[in-house]
């Protein structure tokens, strides 16, 4: 851009430079990448045109997100390495495993590469682990803008037999409820605007409507109500889909009987708290052990990393 290259333009009240200003006055620096979509292409404009740099892609967010401190996260995996080690044995196939690996590597060092060499597409719903049927019974914890459950009407060519939505971020529902009033020929779906948990009460909740990370937290400037999955679902549930930044496992617990009776599909997010991704599968497991798991990793970065179950 061409006010860039003005000397002294500044974004966020940091100094942009063009590459020929870093080649003068920083040749000896080390470059690092945050953008993991883009990480690809942006080293390859700066090895050539920075070809004495040192270039690294560092995955920023997972720090400050997820991990806030990654010693104390080092330790908890080295303290529960027999559990990981099960973890892996457990895991399907082989690409599970090489998820797994990627996973671990990933957010201990946060090198952008073991992410985006892991990703693979068809989040939520893929063909090689989900076969659906005109039957299916939907259960979508975490609703948010109605995107996701209107991508699996779409996988399912229209036909299903029932779909429950829980929601409980304000503007979200407001999203979900506008989706259904202008979509009449959606039969049998059922929006719960409340939270999924393990119980009926009422929790702090940090609304985010508009980028999906709405969460519980004592911080929370919200109270909605929660109840279970069990309580509000009677049919045979075939298939449970969670993304509710850090609640799936107190959620799993409140949908314990539909899945040890009815044995749905599974795709539960693992990545939001440090032990999801070794808690959650051990929790299903206790309940149905003949669930078979698989893990894959959907985005460029330390997020979208879900685990599959079919039963």
């Amino acid at each position: 851009i061409s006010k860039w290259k003005t000397k002294g333009y500044r974004v966020y009240d940091l100094p942009v430079y063009e590459l020929d200003y870093v080649n003068d006055n920083y040749s000896d620096c080390s470059i690092v990448i945050a953008s993991p979509k883009y990480l690809g292409e942006i080293r390859t404009m700066l090895e050539d045109n920075c070809p004495e740099t040192h270039i690294y892609g560092f995955e920023a967010e997972i720090y400050l997100s997820f991990i806030k401190d990654i010693e104390v996260y080092r330790e908890m995996l080295i303290d529960n390495w027999d559990r990981i080690n099960s973890l892996y044995y457990l895991l399907e196939d082989d690409l599970s495993r090489r998820t797994l690996k990627a996973f671990i590597r990933g957010r201990v060092s946060g090198d952008l590469k073991y992410f985006s060499g892991a990703m693979v597409s068809d989040q939520y719903y893929p063909r090689d682990i989900f076969d659906f049927n005109e039957q299916e019974v939907m259960v979508e914890l975490g609703t948010n803008d109605g995107k996701t459950f209107l991508e699996f009407i779409k996988k399912v060519n229209s036909s299903y037999k029932s779909i429950y939505l829980f929601e409980p971020d304000p503007e979200c529902i407001g999203q979900v409820k506008s989706i259904l009033r202008d979509n009449a020929s959606l039969d049998n779906v059922h929006l719960i605007e409340k939270g999924a948990w393990n119980e009926e009460t009422v929790l702090s909740f940090e609304g985010d409507g508009n980028y999906g990370n709405g969460h519980i937290s004592e911080e929370g400037t919200i109270n909605i109500p929660t109840t279970t999955v069990d309580a509000v679902v009677k049919e045979c549930v075939t298939f449970i889909k969670m993304d509710i930044e850090g609640a799936e496992l107190n959620a799993l617990k409140g949908a314990s009987r539909i899945i040890r009776d009815y044995k749905p599909k599974l795709a539960i997010c693992v990545y939001h708290n440090p032990m999801d991704f070794i808690e959650i599968p051990e929790y299903i497991h206790s309940l149905v052990p003949e669930y078979r798991f698989y893990l894959r990793h959907h985005n460029w970065s330390a997020t979208e990393t879900v685990l599959y179950g079919v039963a």
